[in-house]
């Protein structure tokens, strides 16, 4: 049997890709409590919003403040992917079937894709089950605030500089 798991992909035309070993180990209420989970995923387009929210920390990683907004971003999507199915499927059958999945195949652990890599993620996914809640999302830290400041700070001064030396040699550059 393979493992459970289903996930959604493809940035420009998002599809959901679910497991044999899915349909074997839930039932027809957990089936579709997970299929309302990534349908949740296909209408909110999130595998693009996904691509873009991890090439912008990559792209700055020199602003530590993104990478604290990524992971906000993909709970955010999660707990409401969750939200979306749990108004359709119940509680209990949405509860049942993340608690069958919740390993997911050995290979999305290596994986940073993984929407569940994170126990801190997995918790607020129970906690919201459990209350009905959104759990509050734990806020960056005086370090990376600060960190983000000083580096966009020396970003902005950076960029002003270069205009001053592209502003004093451009004249020097141009035919006569």
């Amino acid at each position: 049997m393979s493992s459970p798991f289903a996930l959604t992909y493809g940035a420009l035309r998002p599809r959901v890709l679910a497991s044999t070993g899915l349909a074997e180990a839930l039932t027809g209420a957990e089936l579709a409590a997970v299929l309302a989970h990534e349908r949740e995923h296909l209408r909110g387009r999130d595998p693009l919003k996904n691509v873009l929210a991890r090439a912008l920390p990559a792209r700055y990683f020199y602003l530590p403040a993104l990478a604290g907004l990524q992971a906000r971003f993909t709970a955010g999507r999660e707990l409401a992917a969750d939200r979306a199915a749990r108004a359709a499927c119940g509680t209990a059958p949405l509860a049942g079937a993340l608690l069958k999945v919740a390993e997911g195949p050995a290979w999305a652990a290596a994986a940073s894709a993984a929407a569940m890599s994170t126990r801190a993620l997995l918790d607020a996914r129970i906690t919201q089950l459990e209350t009905g809640d959104e759990p509050p999302l734990s806020p960056a830290g005086r370090g990376t605030v600060s960190g983000t400041a000083v580096a966009a700070v020396l970003l902005a001064a950076a960029v002003a500089w270069s205009a001053v030396i592209v502003a004093h040699y451009m004249p020097m550059c141009m035919p006569r």
